[in-house]
């Protein structure tokens, strides 16, 4: 039987129960145990700075697996393995240790702490080598200074052994512990979820390059500075010629350094960091002071908005129509514990269940086999993609199977599995029907949008996807008004204790928020009912998606469009002044390769911690830290990379691609004369009323019919490029799910979950840990 203590409406996917803890009287004290700490918030921003700095080197140095492309998080669950697994496993053995022993757990200390020292000791003396430019500290310094380190370690284990002992038996008979509480352990995740929306695609590997990129590229060829950069405000890209160029192509007068000798302890390491320091003090840091404070005006609010949207929401998905989110799923299994009180169990349930283990090795062992063959091309290439051309290559179709995927799909209804599924391949050989039937449209949309290659889809999909946000809040409407009174009113009758901010400091920072960003749009030279007419169809988009993630548990969904090019398809080309067309085009950094974001982040990490009791109001302080940390460190990091690894060289999505997407649409349309630029497109409207008219009449039949086979979510994704690749995995979990019911029924079902858990941690641990070896 499995030791994960649950239950479940198997065939409507809710989530197994939800997570309880051990009762109050059994812990020392309960609201310690059950709150968000201080320490998990240090700890949390700590994580978030390490992420920042380590998928970033990932994407761009090391060329290693994608870590942060999406919401299903790899690299961020990764190193939850590793602090849950490692640390935390640790911390409560040597917790165990303490209540039994306290003189030992100070020996243990002693150690420890005199391990360290004799460490500084070795890199103290490594300082006589280190400097390149030849200088080295005298040695009478050095030998001062180990004498003073050594009288040092001898205090210290007199004082760990003695009184730290002492300390520690006193410590832990109050209740704190060295190892980290579930409520800890999941704070901590809920804050590097911000950051993998953060770090690379969601918007720092989207914005830095995008800033030089601008002047970088631009040429009379290209018309960029006659169409585009001439209604552009200066303080939005990097304007200094040698900064930007520098940025792609490195610092020409880099220092050299002499090779660091292995055999002298701690010189390669203290060598490198002497490197960073000199790199750093190269960067012309002044010339990005006026860019990244001009997009943090936007971008700050942006995630302000997004995060308190969520805690306004939060109930109506939660408590009222109670969502699934399996994507929270694994992090909270991960981080449950049978008993708070340290002297239980080291390992949670989950690290005890044989099945997780057996689902753990499958892609741990696929993914080694690939990652032996990235680095040993002679041996065998295990292949896990195949496609297939069809209807006069007009249609490929991908079978790609994905262990996330199938293991986060599995935890959902088959009813949404199979409308996913489905609907993708009615949509992948609708779009393949058109094209050979001739019917399409001429319209521009760019480079990038979500529906692969076809803009009559892209408008249907488009308009199904905000249908159902609109109607969404239509259905919360009751929900969202109690909202309004608590927050205008203070109503007694809507509780808000439960939440992380209250409805009134959350329904102001929202419109605070909204107002800022719509005056910094129009500041970019946006007239304003274009601005609110995007910053709506935009927020509507994350909103959907979101909305997506917490349903259906579709980590790399995308949007079928995105707002910029839907504001200028729909409202006309020549219906808007060209700094509007310039202005729009230059919102790609955050709309437009939407693969993750802050809200669908935000939505989950609620989830993740609604049990946590005490001191919740913490968490959106913990939340917030986390984006503007998470914010700082990226983008110094990614600056930092560029400058030293020369961006021309790096990954050319982000720092050639992508820059040029928006500049090239909205160039394209202001070459034109104002008489030769297109109109509100009409078979544009055309299709995504009718996306709007089948969105609303699956979500009424979804309401009216108990049977409805057919979910809504499967036509808000219908076409999407991702769908088109993903679609396999997830027809394999709903195949799978769907025998299991027929067969085994709930029980069975819910003794498969921790192998399907165990699949979704293998492949995040695997390629985690050949990243780390590639390192």
């Amino acid at each position: 039987m499995s030791t994960i203590n649950a239950q479940t409406h198997a065939q409507t996917g809710q989530a197994i129960g939800r997570p309880t803890l051990a009762p109050a009287a059994a812990l020392r004290p309960p609201e310690r145990r059950n709150a968000v700490t201080v320490r998990a918030i240090l700890l949390g921003l700590v994580l978030c700075a390490v992420a920042a700095v380590s998928f970033a080197f990932t994407d761009n140095v090391i060329r290693g697996s994608q870590l942060a492309e999406d919401h299903t998080a790899v690299g961020v669950i990764a190193m939850f393995f590793a602090l849950v697994f490692v640390g935390n496993t640790a911390a409560r053995w040597f917790d165990n240790r303490v209540r039994s022993n306290p003189l030992l757990a100070g020996t243990l200390l002693a150690a420890l702490s005199g391990a360290g020292l004799y460490v500084l000791e070795r890199l103290v003396g490594g300082l006589t080598t280190t400097d390149p430019t030849g200088a080295t500290m005298s040695a009478g310094v050095v030998t001062l200074l180990r004498v003073v380190m050594a009288l040092a370690g001898v205090l210290w284990l007199v004082f760990a052994l003695l009184v730290g002992s002492r300390l520690i038996e006193a410590t832990w008979s109050a209740g704190r512990w060295l190892s980290l509480s579930r409520a800890e352990m999941l704070t901590i995740f809920a804050m590097l979820l911000i950051a993998t929306a953060l770090v690379t695609s969601g918007l720092a590997m989207q914005l830095v390059p995008a800033l030089p990129a601008y002047n970088y590229y631009k040429s009379p060829a290209n018309h960029w500075p006659d169409t585009i950069l001439k209604f552009m405000p200066a303080w939005m890209a990097v304007q200094d010629e040698n900064a930007y160029k520098a940025f792609f192509e490195g610092i020409q007068q880099m220092p050299t350094f002499a090779e660091p000798q292995a055999n002298r302890f701690g010189e390669p390491f203290l060598q490198s960091a002497y490197e960073t320091w000199v790199y750093l003090r190269q960067i012309p840091w002044r010339a990005w002071k006026a860019p990244l404070l001009g997009w943090a005006a936007f971008l700050v609010p942006l995630y302000a908005f997004m995060i308190c949207s969520m805690v306004i929401i939060r109930k109506q998905w939660m408590d009222r129509e109670i969502l699934v989110y399996p994507l929270t799923r694994l992090p909270q299994e991960m981080a449950r514990v049978e008993d708070e009180s340290p002297q239980k169990p080291v390992l949670g349930p989950l690290f005890r269940n044989n099945a997780m283990w057996l689902g753990f090795l499958l892609p741990m062992i696929f993914s080694s086999l690939q990652a032996i063959h990235a680095y040993y091309m002679g041996f065998p290439l295990v292949k896990l993609e195949w496609q297939t051309f069809l209807m006069s290559e007009q249609v490929t179709l991908w079978i790609v199977p994905s262990f996330v995927a199938t293991g986060f799909t599995y935890l959902v209804s088959t009813r949404i599995s199979f409308s996913v599924w489905s609907l993708s391949l009615v949509g992948l050989f609708l779009a393949g029907w058109m094209a050979l039937r001739g019917y399409k449209s001429p319209e521009n949309l760019g480079s990038y949008f979500g529906s692969t290659g076809n803009p009559l889809m892209y408008h249907m999909g488009t308009g199904a996807l905000l249908t159902m946000a609109v109607l969404g809040l239509w259905s919360a409407r009751p929900h969202l008004a109690g909202v309004v009174r608590k927050a205008f009113l203070g109503d007694a009758s809507v509780d808000d204790s439960a939440e992380i901010l209250s409805y009134r400091l959350a329904v102001i920072l929202c419109v605070v928020s909204a107002a800022i960003m719509l005056g910094w749009l129009m500041l970019v030279g946006i007239q304003w009912w274009v601005a609110v007419f995007f910053w709506t169809v935009a927020m509507l988009i994350f909103y959907g998606l979101t909305r997506i993630v917490a349903e259906a548990g579709i980590g790399g969904v995308v949007p079928p469009g995105i707002a910029p090019v839907f504001t200028v398809s729909k409202l006309g080309a020549a219906n808007l002044a060209d700094s509007s067309i310039a202005g729009l085009g230059l919102q790609y950094p955050y709309a437009g390769d939407i693969r993750t974001f802050v809200m669908a982040s935000a939505a989950n990490g609620l989830k993740i911690t609604q049990e946590i009791e005490h001191r919740r109001r913490r968490l959106f302080i913990a939340l917030f830290a986390a984006v503007l940390v998470t914010l700082a460190v990226s983008v110094g990091t990614i600056i930092y990379i560029s400058y030293v690894y020369q961006g021309t060289s790096l990954e050319l999505w982000y720092f050639r691609d992508s820059p040029a997407i928006g500049l090239n649409y909205a160039r394209d349309i202001l070459v034109r004369s104002v008489s030769a630029r297109p109109g509100a497109n009409g078979l544009g409207w055309v299709y995504s009323l009718a996306g709007v008219v089948l969105m609303s009449l699956l979500m009424i039949a979804q309401r009216r019919f108990l049977r409805w086979p057919i979910h809504p979510i499967g036509l808000a994704v219908v076409g999407t490029w991702v769908l088109d690749r993903l679609w396999f995995s997830v027809f394999l979990a709903w195949l799978i799910k769907s025998l299991v019911l027929k067969y085994g029924g709930p029980r069975l079902y819910m003794r498969t979950i921790p192998f399907f858990l165990g699949m979704i941690l293998g492949q995040c641990v695997a390629a985690g840990a050949w990243v780390g070896a590639g390192v």
